[in-house]
């Protein structure tokens, strides 16, 4: 029995292990701009792959197979609107098949909890490994230029100047210069930095009880991550997760669940207004620059579509405003998915969260890439994000979580 459980834990390493290679080579990663469709077909082989291997107990089908149902539903139905509506572009109907790839080969993979355990485990042990590069960079950088610390450049099809690596692996969206030191900053290997911050806020969510060493380490280096993409929402969201993990999951009485609210609150509050007033990385640096104009016009010519076609004219439409992307966040896609694909997307968070173990921890896991999506970057559509939404809080124990009755 312990040879029989060993196994098992070995194939859940190897198989999360692979998953994790295969999903940095979706979107919305940096490398997924290149090879989405390669990296969609690695996941959906390895989920076959789990299904046939005997020490791999697959008892979870009831948690993984209605998540893929909701993401492929919503990519068809949004396929099916946009051809309707007269679209004659083939991407709708290239997403559904990515998202079909993902989403049944996750679901497969999934259905071991040995496998899942493993991927979600090891996904945030590398962002903490993506936050000590950072943490390495900017010790050096303070000393030593930056431009010493530089290797090569990883070219990228959609961005022309990005993808500077510098020692040992930070990879740079572009340099902040903060006056005693120039900084990278870290994409983390995503496509931007606004959607890294949001997979390390999964992470400092779902990361469990801090009390040992190591565990303190791994989560003082998620937040130095987070704190190196210097992504505007990423502090205002880390201030929200940390108030919700602190409230809703950790064991307390009334009056230390009433003070902890309190102090959490204020800290969300600080954040907050740090993300909205600094002048370096909140909101008040990005008043005059292309990211601000680009995502107001995009979010002022979606809201304006919407108003005047609330069923929406078909994601990819010839109408999409000139030069600014329709997707450049969910309120900008209200013209293209209009009342029933917002109806749909709604539908697909709500089946993620009341098919989980655990519904208020998945719930405060998943609400950073929810924020991100509807505020501030195109994530819908990416298999990586929806393999996220197969995180299936088992339980959460580590946590100290309780029941939740959602």
């Amino acid at each position: 029995m312990s040879s029989y459980k060993n196994e098992s834990a070995v194939f859940g390493v190897v198989f999360g292990t692979l998953l994790i290679g295969a999903c940095f080579l979706t979107r919305p990663t940096y490398f997924g701009e290149r090879f989405n469709i390669l990296g969609s077909i690695l996941i959906f082989t390895i989920g076959m792959f789990v299904i046939v291997v005997p020490s791999l107990r697959k008892d979870d089908f009831h948690h993984t197979i209605p998540i893929a149902i909701s993401n492929i539903w919503l990519w068809a139905f949004l396929a099916v609107h946009s051809f309707v509506n007269g679209v004659s572009s083939p991407y709708p109907l290239y997403t559904v098949i990515n998202i079909a790839l993902t989403s049944f080969g996750a679901g497969a993979a999934f259905s071991s909890r040995v496998v899942h355990d493993s991927f979600f485990k090891l996904l945030r042990l590398l962002l903490a490994l993506f936050g000590l590069s950072s943490l390495i960079t900017f010790i050096m950088s303070i000393g030593v230029s930056i431009n010493s610390l530089y290797l090569f450049n990883i070219p990228s099809p959609t961005y022309v100047d990005t993808g500077d690596l510098y020692f040992p692996f930070t990879l740079a969206y572009d340099l902040k210069d903060y006056g005693f030191v120039v900084f990278p900053r870290a994409l983390v290997f995503f496509r931007e930095p606004g959607i890294a911050q949001a997979f390390y806020c999964w992470a400092i969510a779902t990361t469990p009880k801090v009390d040992t060493p190591l565990s303190a380490s791994t989560f003082i280096l998620l937040i130095v991550g987070l704190a190196s993409t210097q992504s505007t929402i990423g502090f205002g969201l880390l201030g929200v997760t940390l108030a919700l993990r602190g409230i809703l999951l950790v064991r307390q009485s009334r009056f230390q669940m009433i003070v902890s609210a309190i102090a959490l609150l204020f800290a969300a509050a600080m954040l907050a207004k740090f993300a909205i007033e600094d002048e370096q990385v909140g909101f008040a640096s990005k008043a005059d620059n292309d990211s601000y104009f680009d995502r107001k016009i995009g979010i002022d010519n979606g809201i304006k579509t919407f108003l005047d076609n609330p069923f929406g004219i078909g994601i990819y439409s010839s109408s999409r405003a000139i030069g600014v992307s329709d997707g450049i966040n969910l309120i900008a896609s209200l013209g293209a998915i209009g009342v029933p694909g917002l109806f749909f997307t709604a539908i697909n968070w709500y089946v993620s969260i009341v098919y989980a173990s655990n519904k208020k921890a998945k719930l405060i896991a998943i609400l950073p890439f929810i924020i991100t999506y509807i505020t501030s970057q195109p994530i819908g559509d990416a298999p990586f994000y929806c393999i996220i939404l197969f995180y299936t809080a088992y339980g959460d124990k580590n946590l100290h979580s309780m029941k939740s009755t959602m």
